[in-house]
């Protein structure tokens, strides 16, 4: 609740990266971090099954592979951002999205 929202800004890195592991974080919480600088800590959003769907839409877009590729294999991960990550330059990116089941179909190149 209150606490973890307001722990979700704290300067430490390590507290901020335990509320992004946390399943029971808010999902304010979750996408105020899904935008931290440090890295860890987005991975540790992307993968938590608790992120809202609009955080993980903007994390298909993350610049660090790892992030977009925990994006891929989070089972709550909308098919937008599915079908973002299905068309992804990196190879290992379009099969980590072909092989989560919320991936569309026609999201996938032929």
């Amino acid at each position: 609740g209150p606490a973890l929202q307001r722990l979700a800004t704290d300067p430490d890195v390590d507290v901020r990266r335990n509320v992004a592991r946390n399943r029971s974080a808010p999902g304010s919480a979750l996408q105020c971090l899904a935008v931290d600088p440090v890295v860890d800590v987005r991975r540790n959003v992307a993968e938590n099954p608790s992120v809202p769907g609009p955080a993980l839409q903007c994390m298909a877009a993350d610049p660090d592979v790892r992030v977009r590729r925990k994006v891929a294999g989070n089972r709550s991960a909308p098919g937008s951002a599915l079908a973002r990550l299905a068309a992804d330059p990196e190879k290992e990116m379009r099969q980590a999205a072909a092989e989560n089941p919320n991936t569309l179909l026609e999201s996938l190149p032929n």
